[in-house]
C-alpha cells in the first residue's frame, strides 16, 4: 500500500507567490499558507534547520534563536504559520518562504489579532541581485487578515520598524504607541475590520488568487 510522505505543516489557505525564472521574469506559482504543529516531528526538524541556517548579520540580534525558542515554548494564545511553495518531493524546509507568529485564532477575546513578527527566509532574498521569491511577506499578512476576519477579530495589530512596507499595504500607523527598540524605533500599526475586505481584494488581484 502506498503512503503519502508527511512533510509537516497543515495547509490553511491556498495562495500564490512570484518566483524568479531563468527567462528573467517573475511567474506566479502555487503556494500555501500553513500552520505549524508543535508536536509534529517534521515541523520541529524544520525549525531546527531555521535555527542553524537563518543567521543574522554580525552586530544584530540573532532572530533565528528567538523564532525557534518561541516555537519550542508554545503558548495557548499564540500560533506559528508559514508560507510555503507547493513543490512535490521537497521537504518542508526547502519549501519554506516565511514564518509568521500570530494570535491563536481560537481564543475567546476577539478585540485584537496580533502579528508578533514576520520573517522571510534568507535563502529567497537574493539571486543575481534579485529576490528568488516575491510576496512571502504580503501573503503571510494576507493569511493573517483572512484568519482575523474568519474568526471575528475587531482589528489586527503589529509592532514594526519596517514603516514603508505596512503603510504601502494599507495599515494605519499609531504614532502615539511608538516606542524605542534596540535596533531602531518601532511603531504600532493596525488594520481595522472595516478594511479587511479591501486589503484582501488588493492582494488577491495582485497575485491572481
Amino acid at each position: 500500500m502506498n503512503r503519502m510522505i508527511n512533510f509537516g505543516a497543515t495547509p490553511v489557505f491556498r495562495i500564490k507567490l512570484k518566483q524568479y525564472s531563468n527567462d528573467g521574469f517573475y511567474h506566479l506559482v502555487n503556494a500555501k499558507f500553513s500552520r505549524l504543529v508543535y508536536s509534529n516531528k517534521n515541523d520541529c526538524e524544520t525549525m531546527y534547520k531555521v535555527c542553524e541556517n537563518w543567521r543574522a548579520p554580525k552586530g544584530f540580534n540573532n532572530y533565528a534563536d528567538s523564532i525557534v525558542y518561541n516555537f519550542q515554548t508554545p503558548r495557548p494564545y499564540k500560533r506559528h504559520f508559514i508560507t510555503e511553495l507547493q513543490e512535490k518531493g521537497k521537504n518542508l524546509y526547502s519549501r519554506l518562504t516565511s514564518i509568521i507568529e500570530l494570535t491563536n485564532p481560537q481564543i475567546q477575546d476577539k478585540e485584537i489579532f496580533e502579528i508578533y513578527y514576520i520573517q522571510s527566509s534568507p535563502k529567497i532574498l537574493e539571486t543575481k541581485q534579485l529576490p528568488l521569491i516575491k510576496g512571502a511577506g504580503e501573503l503571510a499578512v494576507y493569511g493573517a487578515v483572512k484568519l482575523a476576519k474568519n474568526n471575528g477579530f475587531e482589528k489586527i495589530r503589529l509592532l514594526s520598524t519596517n514603516d514603508t512596507f505596512y503603510e504601502k499595504i494599507g495599515f494605519e500607523q499609531q504614532s502615539s504607541l511608538s516606542r524605542s527598540r534596540k535596533n531602531g524605533v518601532g511603531s504600532y500599526y493596525i488594520l481595522p475590520k472595516e478594511k479587511y475586505d479591501l486589503f484582501m481584494k488588493n492582494i488577491e488581484r495582485k497575485y491572481s488568487l
